[in-house]
Parts: C-alpha cells; sequence; structure tokens
C-alpha cells in the first residue's frame, strides 16, 4: 500500500491548488484501494480551508475521496483566530501539525512538502 502525507503551509491560493493537484495526480495513479493520502495542513495555510475560500469547493471534492484525509493543525487554527466549530466537519483537526507529521511518518508514510 502507497502512504502520502503532503504538508501545506503556505497560504497563496497558487500553493494550495498545486498541493489539491499532487494529491489528485497520487490518488490517479494508485490502484483502488491500495493507498492512503493525507493532506496535512499548517501554519497559515489554514485560512484557506474556511468557507468562502476561492479554493474551498476543490478543497471539499478532494476530502470526498474516499482514501484522502485532510487534517488541520489545532495549534494553527488558534494562531489565525480560526473556531474549529465554523469548519467543515469533513477536516479533521489535530493538535499539533509537527507531532503529527512525526507519527505519519512512523507509520510509513512517505513525507512530501507542498
Amino acid at each position: 500500500m502507497k502512504k502520502l502525507v503532503l504538508h501545506l503551509q503556505q497560504e497563496q491560493p497558487e500553493a494550495v491548488s498545486g498541493a489539491l493537484r499532487m494529491i489528485s495526480n497520487f490518488t490517479d495513479m494508485a490502484s483502488a484501494g491500495q493507498y492512503q493520502a493525507v493532506l496535512l495542513v499548517t501554519g497559515a495555510a489554514v485560512k484557506q480551508f474556511q468557507s468562502g475560500s476561492p479554493l474551498f469547493d476543490a478543497i471539499i471534492q478532494l476530502a470526498n475521496k474516499a482514501q484522502v484525509t485532510i487534517k488541520l493543525c489545532h495549534n494553527a487554527l488558534r494562531q489565525h483566530d480560526i473556531d474549529e466549530k465554523s469548519l467543515n466537519s469533513k477536516f479533521e483537526i489535530v493538535p499539533a501539525g509537527i507531532y503529527e507529521l512525526v507519527c505519519l511518518q512512523q507509520a510509513g508514510y512517505a513525507y512530501v512538502k507542498a
């Protein structure tokens, strides 16, 4: 099984759309059921995961893929004054992005920086 964690920190729309394309390319190449992909969002990038963001529809479309998980860092949300309750329920909130990243790597996920 192929496992990918794509780490996104930059909030610029081109960085976010690039990350979405990378995950989609990965899922398109992997055989159904033979992959797991995580988009780990930290830093200012969390701002783009609020409804009303220009890329929100594309983000939700990605979140609806069966073996893709979008994880947002609680510390980044707090730093940018984003209420977790205002976010889409498709997103998983993790206490600290850096800790989650280490856990995923120890679980065999390949790390790619977006």
